[in-house]
This record gives C-alpha cells, sequence and structure tokens, in this order.
C-alpha cells in the first residue's frame, strides 16, 4: 500500500474531504467509505488514516511555505496529487476542545478565520501572478519572433554564401596551383619564406609591367592605323 494508493483512493470518495459534499463528516456514509478503501487496499483503517492525516498535514505546510514565499516551489513529492484538496485546507476548520473556554474557542476561530483568509488571498494573488507572467512571455515569444527568422534567414544566406565560395574554389585553377604550393612553403625557413615571397612580388609586377606595355603598344598602333585608313 503505497500513499499514491491512498491519495487515489480518497480522491475518488469527496465525503471524505470536500466539506460541501451532502454526506461531508457523516459518520455512517464516512465508515463505510473506509472500510471500502481499506479492504481495497487490503490494510488496517487505522494505518490508512493515519498515512491520508500525515499526507494532509504535510499538503497543508508545503502550501503555507509557498504562500508565505519561504518556498517558490514545493518540491515533495506528493504535493501535486495532492490539489484537489487545496480548497479545503484554506477554508477548513480545526477541531476545538470542548474543555476550552468560550472566550479561547472564539479566540482561536477568529485567527483560524483570519488565516485562512489570509492564505486564500495570498494565494489568488499567485494565481494573478502567474497568469500576468505566462501572458508575458507570450507577448515576448511574438515579439521576438520576427528577430529570430531574421537571424535564421541570414544564418542560411552566409552558409549558402559559403558553401557557393567552396564551390567557385574547388573550381579555381589559381587557387589550387598556390595551394599546391602551400606543403612546399611551410617546409622553408622563415628567410627562404622572404625570399620566395619577394621573388612572387617581383615576379607579379614585372608580369604586370609587361602587360601594360603591350597594352600600350597595341592602343597605338590601334590608332595610327585608324589615321592611316582616315587620310585619302
Amino acid at each position: 500500500m503505497s500513499f499514491e494508493d491512498i491519495i487515489l483512493k480518497v480522491k475518488a470518495h469527496p465525503e471524505l474531504w470536500l466539506c460541501t459534499h451532502q454526506y461531508y463528516r457523516n459518520r455512517a456514509v464516512c465508515s463505510r467509505t473506509w472500510k471500502q478503501i481499506t479492504k481495497e487496499l487490503d490494510a488496517d483503517e487505522w494505518t490508512v488514516k493515519k498515512r491520508w492525516k500525515h499526507l494532509k498535514d504535510q499538503y497543508r505546510k508545503e502550501l503555507k511555505k509557498i504562500l508565505s514565499k519561504r518556498l517558490a516551489m514545493s518540491n515533495w513529492h506528493y504535493y501535486n496529487d495532492l490539489s484537489f484538496i487545496t480548497n479545503e485546507v484554506l477554508t477548513g476548520r480545526h477541531g476545538v476542545n470542548k474543555n476550552v473556554d468560550s472566550n479561547n474557542v472564539a479566540s482561536e476561530n477568529e485567527s483560524d478565520s483570519d488565516e485562512q483568509t489570509l492564505l486564500q488571498t495570498k494565494l489568488q494573488h499567485q494565481r494573478v501572478n502567474k497568469q500576468n507572467s505566462s501572458a508575458l512571455v507570450r507577448r515576448l515569444n511574438v515579439n521576438k519572433k520576427p528577430l529570430i527568422m531574421k537571424q535564421l534567414k541570414e544564418l542560411k544566406d552566409l552558409i549558402q554564401s559559403k558553401k557557393t565560395m567552396e564551390d567557385d574554389l574547388r573550381n579555381d585553377a589559381d587557387y589550387l596551383f598556390l595551394i599546391s604550393l602551400l606543403p612546399t612553403i611551410r617546409k622553408l625557413t622563415d628567410l627562404q619564406k622572404l625570399h620566395f615571397r619577394g621573388k612572387v612580388n617581383e615576379w607579379l609586377l614585372e608580369t604586370l609591367s609587361q602587360y601594360q606595355f603591350t597594352n600600350d603598344c597595341d592602343n597605338k598602333i590601334y590608332v595610327q592605323d585608324q589615321l592611316n585608313e582616315s587620310q585619302p
């Protein structure tokens, strides 16, 4: 017999815990119900009732801690399972010893009433705050969606651009030629690398100069040919 079994059985019989039930605290009905539950659980009635009382008392303590903001959320294993008795815990009344004088009884009842009212108010505020927080999160998510979509598109474009560039380089003969030289260049000393780079720059300048000279000559020849053709 586990605590979960007891919770499920009692939850199925609201006459044991729901104060608005027509048979609530009807001794005959409640007695039959407890006998039925203990029979189904194959346990003695005293043990079942004792464990149920322990569950209620512990739930009341956890609820008070949350409402007094000593806890943000209960980690007690059975807290959510017992949420169905929340209103009963908040609006319930503790039994009073008949031997206590009437003034003390009135004082205790007023104290209980004030405490329960305060707990109800705090619980209501927490529910409202939770609803407001959920609404705010939804609004933030809606506002962030366009920005997130924009960032995803930019990332997708960047990846596609990088892929296109890599494809172009794999088909670029000049790039492939330079890459083929890299393993050999890495074997050179620092001085050899400087010498190599200097030579490459000289070759480039020489090549560009020759290209410029050739273009100038071609342009002059072209202009001269045009002048000759224009003369009668």
